[in-house]
């Protein structure tokens, strides 16, 4: 009686290079068993693949014989299509010899059955058939031979058609992060497998060459995203793309065209003061961080809507600082300052621009102010009709101290209609209160650094007031700086406590007027102003006692 054993199915699969193949199932074979019968079963019906993959089979031999095998068995493969390039068994004792694409078993016991592996290399589409033989009788020779197709797909070129990297933006603020987006594709039709690495590599301006930064892996689309968090300075960045093929390297790589992210230099701008009476000069502080020292940058000003006038071209010191004159601005309105870096290799062409304004009128509340003698209505004050002299102390005097004196005397002058004559310099060192009294006509501006010259200012950065008056008439006056305070405050007519705000506030005194609450008022105490400007407040107080009151006898 003839028996034959039905075998599991079996599945297996081989991932080579870029593709996974399936190795599918037969229908069971059935056949009637009998004495002697040999048989081979293969576990797949179909091969499929690209040219020059290994695809992985399986063969069972069964013994349908009561008795062993009666003489050696031998199992051949054949056929065209493929290259047989490895055996294995797992549960026979057998010697295959690749070469001669044949497996030799001495025995095989009755009613057992074994299984040899073997690993084939495609070539193209054909045949692929094992047949088993033996020495002894075989009932049933037609089942000694099984066959598979064997079909072979072109493999896709390794270098894709197109790799494409593109940055979005293109340009970025420092700091800012950037998506790189990369597409690979092969010749139309072609899928692109999931999971393909495509390499980037930047290089950052001054780089002298690309520096890899990973890869990214693509989606079923070809396409893969990455985010690069930062930039500092311009920056190239490159995909490639090298396929592998059973663990090796093809060295047909693919590279896509550069991608150039540009940084804009980020210029900052600052006038100062922000706020100026006619016929001042405003400083601009200009920063470019990233900037070499030594950078030419160009300083441009223009008048409300007018047109652009070049300024200078200052030079950017270490930081990529520097600070420009920005010029003496005349008329009233705004003005606008503009700095003009240039593109290049670490940055693109950056823009910063900076405002002052001009303005007469002044801040706050109108009524604000308040004499330092008399009334409102009658307050005592010197004669406008006629010039003040001043005089200046130049001991312990700081080498800025007279320009910024003469800038805050022209900003009374303009502000109030007196005028001041320089009568030169002055050893008037005043003791104490008495002292103040008794002093000389005119002015006198005096810088004190010693405890005894000191003692007057009472622990204040200055005083200032009137000296000796005649009825409402004031005939001196002064001004003392405690240059041990004073010169811990910032330099000009800038935003908070600056030495050119000190000066206006004392020269307030030293013309008629006292203090006031106003937040916008020079003439009120310790209260930081965006720029040294008179408040409505003061504007008014100045007038009264000024040119536009009336002349004294």
């Amino acid at each position: 009686m003839i028996r034959r054993r039905a075998a599991a199915r079996r599945n297996a699969c081989l991932v080579a290079g870029l593709a996974v193949f399936t190795l599918l199932a037969a229908p069971t074979p059935v056949a009637a068993y009998g004495p002697g019968d040999l048989s081979i079963t293969l576990y797949q019906s179909s091969v499929t693949g690209f040219a020059g993959d290994v695809a992985q089979l399986s063969a069972t031999v069964f013994n349908g014989d009561s008795d062993n095998a009666s003489g050696p068995v031998t199992i051949v493969f054949s056929g065209t299509g493929f290259t047989l390039s490895s055996f294995y068994s797992n549960s026979l004792n057998a010697t295959c010899d690749v070469a001669a694409a044949t497996c030799a078993v001495s025995t095989i016991e009755r009613t057992i059955s074994g299984n040899i592996v073997f690993n084939v290399l495609l070539r193209a589409s054909g045949t692929l058939t094992a047949t088993v033989s033996s020495g002894g009788a075989d009932s049933d020779p037609a089942n000694n031979a099984v066959s598979v197709p064997v079909s072979v797909t072109p493999r896709p070129a390794l270098r894709p058609t197109a790799l494409r990297l593109a940055a979005n933006p293109a340009s970025t603020a420092a700091g800012k992060p950037v998506t790189l987006s990369v597409t690979l594709a092969y010749t139309t039709g072609q899928p692109v497998s999931v999971g393909l690495p495509v390499a980037i590599f930047k290089r950052t301006a001054g780089e002298p060459a690309l520096t890899p930064m990973g890869d990214m892996y693509t989606d079923e689309g070809g396409k893969a995203q990455r985010v690069v968090p930062q930039h500092a300075a311009n920056t190239q960045y490159v995909a490639r793309f090298a396929a592998f093929w059973n663990g090796e390297l093809n060295l047909a790589a693919s590279e896509s065209a550069p991608v150039l992210v540009t940084v804009p230099y980020v210029v900052s701008v600052a006038a100062s003061p922000v706020e100026v009476p006619p016929g001042s000069a405003v400083d601009v502080a200009v920063q470019v961080p990233g900037a070499r020292a030594g950078t030419v940058v160009t300083l441009q000003r223009r008048m409300g809507s007018g047109p652009w006038v070049t300024v200078s071209r200052p030079v950017l010191g270490s930081g990529g600082k520097v600070s420009a004159r920005g010029g003496v601005l005349g008329a009233r309105g705004t003005y606008t300052f503009r700095i003009l870096a240039s593109a290049d290799t670490t940055h693109a062409a950056g823009t910063g621009v900076g405002s002052a304004v001009v303005t007469t009128t002044g801040r706050g509340s109108a009524a604000s102010w308040a004499p330092l003698y008399g009334t409102k209505l009658r307050p005592e004050r010197w004669n406008p009709c006629a010039p003040i002299t001043y005089f200046v102390n130049p001991r312990n005097m700081p080498a800025n101290g007279l320009a910024d004196l003469r800038e805050a005397l022209r900003r009374v002058s303009m502000a109030s209609g007196l005028t001041f004559r320089y009568g030169g310099l002055r050893s008037t060192s005043p003791r104490n209160p008495l002292d103040l009294f008794f002093s000389p006509p005119g002015l006198t501006v005096i810088w004190a650094k010693t405890a005894a010259e000191t003692a007057i200012v009472d622990g204040n950065v200055a005083i200032g007031g009137f000296g000796r008056r005649i009825g409402l008439r004031a005939v001196s006056g002064f001004l003392i700086v405690d240059v041990n305070r004073f010169s811990r405050l910032t330099r000009g007519f800038g935003a908070g406590a600056t030495q050119g705000l000190v000066l206006m506030h004392e020269l307030g005194h030293a013309v008629g007027l006292d203090h006031v609450t106003d937040k916008w008022a020079i003439m009120a105490t310790g209260i930081p102003l965006p720029a040294a400007v008179w408040g409505a407040g003061d504007l008014a107080g100045l007038r009264a006692v000024g040119r536009p009151a009336g002349c004294l006898s």
